[in-house]
């Protein structure tokens, strides 16, 4: 097992001594351990505070790498996790998951792809996490990608920089106070990026491209959720919120290229739509379903001239 240290640059006088015995202190003390993950494993990363790395494209007939420790460090450095069809089924498919946090904090996975498991990433209660750089588009298992990424249970963490195009579901979000951030989710079988459950969320500046029913959905229970600055094209719905998605903020979003632009339901209320671009949608570029829009706030929305949003509520 490696260990890194610490060293410290040189000085003139007093200063050099004192910078000597910092240095002699840290060469000493270890900064942090580092394991290499091979074919062989470890595939259960249980160790608080070490550094992984991995060191091979891996392929896992059922689920793939577990943590369960605190402060980790994971790094894909490129190479690639993927799942493998059964080798025999009777029923629906298995929920194999390529990369799994359970019950750990602050830990941190990057740079590399997670691919054809049911879930390709998963916290399920997860707290004060990244998931950054990671690609968990759909491959080649017809079996697999019902999910990219899913926090499941999972409050405080940070998905940045991600790739979640081609699964079911892009990104799901079932926790609080979570940021999404800059990532894309394109062509997802049925939404890009999914709010279900969840409270006090940020989805800003993410890319939904061709999604069969929405680009962004929130679901039943998503409340107090940010819906900031995302480019949503050629979707079903650019942004949607479903029933008994309340207390949302939508701004400054640009749906463009949808069948519908932003869809509110019935029974959506005292959400708050304002300063969106929502352009050359086919139906309707703005929607809301409540009678005279309830208590949700329309204002300062670009349309192109015309009747372009269903009610005269929306502005």
């Amino acid at each position: 097992m490696k260990r890194i240290v610490s060293a410290a640059g040189h000085r003139s006088g007093l200063v050099v001594t004192l910078l000597a015995l910092l240095a002699l202190t840290a060469a000493v003390r270890p900064v942090g351990a580092v394991t290499f993950i091979t074919a062989s494993g470890p595939f259960i990363l249980n160790k608080p505070g070490e550094r992984y790395f991995l060191a091979t494209n891996l392929k896992f007939q059922g689920d793939g790498l577990k943590i369960t420790a605190n402060n980790v460090d994971l790094e894909l450095a490129g190479h690639t996790i993927s799942g493998l069809p059964p080798t025999f089924r009777d029923g629906p498919p298995p929920e194999t998951v390529g990369i799994q946090v359970f019950v750990a904090s602050t830990v941190t996975i990057r740079g590399g792809r997670i691919t054809d498991f049911f879930t390709n990433v998963e916290l399920i209660n997860g707290t004060a996490c990244n998931l950054i750089s990671l690609n968990t588009s759909k491959g080649t298992n017809i079996d697999g990608n019902h999910r990219g990424i899913f926090l499941n249970s999972s409050n405080f963490n940070h998905v940045l920089g991600c790739f979640a195009n081609g699964c079911q579901q892009g990104i799901l979000v079932a926790g609080e106070r979570n940021v999404v951030e800059s990532n894309t989710a394109d062509q997802c079988v049925i939404s890009g990026i999914v709010l279900r459950s969840a409270i006090g969320n940020t989805i800003a500046r993410n890319s939904t491209n061709g999604s069969f029913l929405a680009g962004i959905e929130l679901q039943p229970g998503a409340t107090n959720t940010l819906v900031l600055a995302n480019t949503s094209t050629h979707n079903g719905r650019g942004i949607s919120l479903d029933e008994a998605a309340n207390q949302n903020i939508l701004q400054g979003n640009f749906c463009l290229n949808n069948l519908n632009g932003i869809w509110v339901e019935n029974f959506s209320g005292s959400n708050s739509i304002a300063g969106n671009v929502a352009l050359h949608n086919a139906i309707f570029d703005l929607n809301d379903f409540n009678q005279a829009c309830d208590h949700n706030v329309w204002s300062a929305n670009r349309v192109l001239p015309g009747v372009t949003a269903n009610q005269p509520c929306i502005h």
